[in-house]
């Protein structure tokens, strides 16, 4: 599966004007005005403009449309190019700045991704995909973390990875920010702040490493 999490800043989407691109917009004007129902195949096709073969011939089906739909996001929104540049940082750096950029993400996508998740079958593997590289470019920073010796010991790449990625998972926002009225930065800022202390050390101290010293960080208040 390509993801854009794990790919390089570089997109597949061609020229603004290209037939995928018209296609991609329509379906994502279609999302956000009228909800995932109304993103079928023929239903893009009337609002991009394009005909129905020349959509299939473009995605083979409406759940590859969606997930399609979900890069082009990644891609248009900045989310791809953020994560190219965090991957060229060292590994620690590396790793905050990937679950920063997804925090600073997250209030752009989470209308389409509530869309999303709400609907059928085609539109929650769209998400789950997207979600999975998620856990797969966390799973390559952590383990560029141990192999630098700055994984904390009681935790493996693989459960750091599980953990990091369910507490940065779109539902967690939604719980938090949406329900519970978490200002955004605050969920970004306690995300980074409860990860790097658990599960990363300072290289060369054997001390836990954080964004701040222990209690350095204030109480939420808002």
């Amino acid at each position: 599966m390509g993801d854009a999490y794990e790919r390089s800043a570089e997109t597949t989407l061609g020229a603004p004007s290209s037939t995928r691109e018209r296609i991609l917009r329509a379906a994502v004007e279609l999302l956000t005005t009228s909800g995932a129902g109304r993103v079928t195949m023929a239903g893009v096709a009337r609002a991009s403009g394009v005909s129905r073969q020349g959509v299939y011939l473009n995605f083979e089906s409406r759940a590859s449309l969606l997930s399609a739909l979900v890069r082009h996001l990644d891609d248009s929104l900045g989310f791809t190019a953020a994560v190219d540049q965090a991957r060229r940082l060292p590994p620690v750096e590396a790793f905050t700045a990937l679950v920063h950029a997804w925090c600073d993400h997250l209030p752009r996508i989470y209308p389409v991704a509530a869309e999303l998740l709400s609907a059928g079958q085609d539109e929650n593997v769209a998400v789950a995909e997207r979600l999975s590289g998620l856990h797969g470019a966390l799973h390559a920073a952590l383990s560029r973390v141990q192999d630098n010796g700055a994984l904390a010991p009681a935790w493996t790449v693989e459960a750091a990875a599980d953990w990091a990625w369910a507490l940065s998972h779109v539902t967690s926002w939604q719980h938090l920010v949406e329900e519970r009225g978490w200002p955004a930065a605050a969920f970004r800022d306690q995300l980074l702040h409860t990860l790097t202390q658990q599960l990363l050390i300072s290289t060369g101290t054997g001390r836990r490493a954080g964004l701040a010293e222990p209690g350095a960080v204030e109480a939420l208040a808002w």
